[in-house]
């Protein structure tokens, strides 16, 4: 491996030791060889750090950090940055897995195309269900989007985010650590600053069989959720894209808000120390989403 190898792969790491082994394995076997595979653990209490510094021993290409706990992925993003050194970066929770070539179809379709950004076909499963296939734009591989044109299909997530990128857009911008999901602003911002992105055959399996995984527990980080999508909506109307898809967006947050107030009567007590908090990030949310609407 060179000092500088050509991909940089993220995989922060949270009491992830069930996982690990096939994630870790899936990178480390792929048949492109030029890369890194960094690693940072969040101060787990399980055996997680043990297992990576276990490979970390056997494939130099395996970068192990470990940071004090931040409880959220975008805080080891930022850490993490410094450190990626490729010249794309791509990301993979401690439970998902790729095909053994998804790297190297990734990169080819980088020469063949050129794009800043290339998306692998996305396998959202379970251990024996597949709940979702994205395959390029609807089966098709070959389009080559403009950035403007992957950032529209993003916003209902017909374009994944767990992509090849070029890390000088990647590093673009720090993500916010405010909101548990800013990754969700930052991947849709990346398409929207990208000259071209485009697709390859390879495969990125998107595991939702975890019921520890961040995206399954509520609580009062998943109402930060509502930031991500101010960010985002402040993205749509800068690019003044048509009255339909603002409308659409700003719906579907509404749909969020409303399912979240809900979700919180029915699930926490009046005595709860995040109550005043969460009621006032969703009444700033609301009122956030009316001012909006006056944009048409």
């Amino acid at each position: 491996m060179s000092n500088n190898p050509l991909i940089s792969v993220f995989m922060p790491v949270y009491n992830g030791e069930q996982y690990l082994s096939k994630s870790i394995e899936s990178v480390l076997n792929q048949s492109l060889k030029d890369f890194e595979l960094v690693c940072v653990d969040d101060s787990s209490t399980d055996n997680s750090y043990n297992q990576l510094l276990e490979y970390a021993k056997k494939d130099k290409r395996l970068i192990v950090l470990r940071k004090t706990n931040g409880g959220s992925v975008p805080i080891s993003w930022n850490y993490a940055m410094q450190y990626l050194s490729g010249k794309f970066i791509t990301y993979m929770s401690q439970d998902d897995w790729m095909s053994g070539d998804n790297l190297q179809l990734n990169y080819s379709r980088y020469l063949e195309t050129g794009a800043n950004i290339i998306v692998p076909d996305l396998i959202s499963c379970s251990e024996h269900k597949v709940f979702k296939n994205l395959c390029g734009i609807n089966g098709d591989r070959n389009l080559v989007l403009t950035g403007k044109q992957a950032f529209i299909y993003s916003l209902n997530w017909k374009i994944h985010g767990f992509n090849l990128c070029e890390a000088k857009i990647m590093k673009s911008e720090s993500f916010d650590e405010n909101f548990f999901n800013s990754d969700e602003y930052i991947t849709r911002n990346n398409f929207l600053i990208s000259s071209t992105v485009a697709f390859s055959s390879g495969k990125f399996y998107y595991y939702q069989g975890n019921p520890n995984a961040i995206t399954k527990k509520f609580g009062i980080k998943t109402i930060t959720a509502l930031g991500t999508d101010q960010k985002i909506i402040q993205l749509i109307k800068k690019e003044k894209l048509s009255n339909k898809i603002t409308f659409m967006f700003i719906l579907k947050s509404m749909i969020r808000l409303i399912y979240y107030y809900f979700r919180w009567l029915k699930t926490y007590s009046k005595s709860n120390e995040h109550n005043k908090l969460a009621f006032e990030l969703m009444k700033k949310h609301f009122v956030f989403l009316k001012r909006s609407i006056r944009f048409y």
